[in-house]
């Protein structure tokens, strides 16, 4: 199904686990909301720390998509939202319409489940995708760079793959295993 399919699906309720394996080629990105009065800062420390946090659209204005997703309404058309307070995580939900205040700036940022067609197509299954939940992820001890009020600890993804299903590279002559 195309993108614009499932984020129908996702409004209407009838999707709501993780998208890992759905819209195969597409770019799948992830969402932070803040208030405008942390947005410079949060959007400065993202580019610092650009392999971690990369930014892919900024919307400043509203809460529709005109780059990425023209017209997609992102207050209901994200499978869960995590709602934080003070960094703790105080609810799931699957709708933030009730959240919105003109002042929050949203920022769509990369999401690993966007390389997983290549790796799907190259004859990797990928646990996590046929069980339809979300990947294993872990925080490391690897500090990002602080900026402003922001900081923290890089986390990665993880996706168990047998040995002898590890790709094989070639560039030019050479080839790796």
């Amino acid at each position: 199904m195309c993108p614009k399919e499932l984020r129908a699906k996702i409004a209407k309720g009838e999707f709501t686990r993780p998208t890992a394996g759905e819209c195969p080629g597409y770019i799948q990105m992830n969402m932070v909301a803040l208030p405008r009065v942390y947005a410079k800062e949060f959007e400065a420390f993202a580019r610092e720390n650009s392999k971690a946090i990369p930014v892919l659209e900024v919307i400043e204005e509203g809460h529709v998509s005109k780059l990425l997703a023209p017209g997609a309404n992102i207050l209901n058309e994200i499978p869960k939202y995590n709602i934080l307070r003070e960094g703790v995580l105080v609810e799931t939900v699957t709708d933030i319409t009730p959240y919105y205040t003109p002042d929050l700036v949203f920022f769509l940022i990369g999401c690993s489940f966007s390389f997983e067609t290549a790796l799907i197509e190259n004859g990797m299954p990928l646990r996590h995708v046929d069980e339809q939940k979300n990947v294993a992820m872990y925080r490391t001890n690897i500090a990002l760079k602080p900026v402003g009020g922001f900081s923290g600890e890089m986390v990665v993804s993880m996706r168990p793959i047998k040995k002898r299903k590890s790709c094989r590279c070639v560039c030019g002559d050479q080839s790796f295993s």
